[in-house]
């Protein structure tokens, strides 16, 4: 990592403390929302949700345990025992506390005046992990999540009030509930008030559905920039290029997220067959690539079942080589499915309730779509780093170094993925003299077992 000054150091603390407070608030709005559920009679809407929040937690929990174990030993010193850090994971805080332990060693570099080359690279190496572990929670949970919100409104025709912690319940304000023809003017002004409420309600759901929608964005983005850390060669990812990166991502999530619950709301029945079906071939194409990412045959499996998840909904890159090939597949694999749906819906148009301005919102899916796309072939045109070619700088450079007997920390999972998603970059840097790193540790190489070579 190279030297940063200390206003950038601290805004990336509070970066780090956002992103917990958010990863607890969001905890916290699931439990209840389940709650909201279970009093209103919604037991499977409830089961969903917990579902969803019960999968994401213990694969990240058993991510960050695998890593755990996998990291150099010493590497995380001083830590709790073993025991204690398995009973952390057990009971589900694992990522909790790989939040709080980055906060604590962010806290420790902006606090000292000349921050130590270890003590940046320490800290460089938890956000990396601290990053994935956020992205694979982001489409685990809170993109099924939003697609079940949408599917709930696209299907019912209104926001159910207990998905937003509102200050004020509303109760009987969905429609009226009989024929009267007169009011006194008493019934008139809570019939204003319950009409406000309900208008408020719905304005709120729609900004927390739009927030949504950004927080994935953002997920994404956080975890590029962390890949553009990786690279010695390679500038940090600069203000343009992030806002780029975010937007192409956010109007082509948009419309994936929209065809999925349309189908939901289409087809409640069938939805799992459809995830089912796609996430198999997602699944068999991601093994058929031979992603290495995990220390063991076993966890690698749990790498490829969450990457065919993020590719359900977005494009994630995976193996070695260049790219281009294989995003197009997936794009034009997404694009196809969700072109089957909108077919599907105009044949299904009764189906739903008449107040969804679907006639607004597909032609709008459509060109956020093309926005996107356009967003996307600039972005990978001018603004990505294999696009350009700068020296090595030595405040930059990463690998093992020695600094007063003590090797710097690498986090070698992250390096490896950057080396794929940046291809071109990896063929350039392949020249330079390099040792087998591991989980951080060089090494001599040595065949591998399952086919492939080192």
């Amino acid at each position: 990592m190279p030297w940063l000054p200390r206003a950038a150091l601290l805004w990336d603390v509070v970066l780090g403390f956002m992103g917990t407070a958010a990863f607890l608030i969001d905890l916290g709005a699931d439990l209840w929302a389940a709650g909201q559920y279970v009093f209103s009679g919604r037991y499977l809407w409830a089961a969903l949700v917990l579902a969803l929040l019960g999968l994401a937690s213990v694969a990240l929990q058993l991510f960050s345990w695998v890593w755990l174990c996998a990291d150099p030993a010493g590497l995380h010193e001083p830590q709790p025992p073993g025991r204690c850090l398995a009973l952390l994971h057990l009971v589900q805080l694992g990522y909790l506390y790989r939040c709080v332990q980055g906060l604590q060693q962010g806290l420790l570099v902006w606090q000292q005046e000349a921050p130590s080359e270890f003590d940046l690279a320490y800290a460089d190496f938890l956000t990396m992990d601290i990053s994935m572990l956020r992205l694979f929670e982001t489409f685990l949970e809170t993109t099924p999540q939003l697609t079940l919100v949408l599917a709930i409104v696209l299907q019912s025709g209104r926001a159910e009030p207990y998905q937003l912690a509102l200050m004020c319940q509303v109760r009987g304000c969905w429609g009226p509930q009989g024929s009267r023809v007169s009011y006194t003017l008493k019934e008139l002004r809570d019939k204003a008030t319950e009409n406000d409420c309900v208008l408020r309600l719905q304005r709120e759901v729609g900004v927390s559905i739009g927030t949504s929608f950004v927080g994935i964005s953002w997920a994404l983005l956080d975890y590029h920039r962390a890949l553009r850390t990786c690279l010695p060669s390679k500038s940090p990812l600069g203000l343009g290029s992030s806002v780029v990166y975010f937007l192409w991502n956010l109007l082509l999530l948009w419309p994936r997220v929209l065809a999925v619950a349309l189908f939901s709301a289409l087809f409640p029945h069938s939805v799992a067959l459809h995830f089912l079906g796609l996430w198999l071939v997602l699944l068999l194409w991601v093994w058929l690539q031979g992603t290495d990412f995990m220390p063991d045959a076993r966890s690698e499996w749990l790498y490829r079942a969450t990457v065919a998840t993020i590719l359900y909904f977005s494009w994630f890159n995976v193996a070695e080589g260049h790219t281009r090939g294989r995003a197009t597949i997936h794009l034009v694999f997404l694009l196809s499915d969700s072109i089957l749906v909108a077919v599907t819906w105009s044949t299904h148009t009764s189906w739903l309730p008449s107040g969804i301005p679907l006639h607004v919102l597909l032609p709008a899916s459509g060109l956020c779509f093309l926005l996107g796309l356009a967003l996307r072939l600039a972005y990978y045109r001018w603004l990505h780093p294999s696009c350009r070619w700068e020296p090595d700088r030595v405040d930059g450079t990463r690998g093992f170094r020695s600094l007063e007997g003590l090797q710097l920390p690498h986090n070698s999972r992250m390096t490896r993925l950057a080396q794929n998603f940046f291809p071109r970059v990896r063929e350039e840097e392949a020249a330079l003299p390099q040792k087998e790193e591991v989980n951080g540790v060089a090494r001599p190489s040595r065949p591998r077992t399952d086919g492939l070579n080192w």
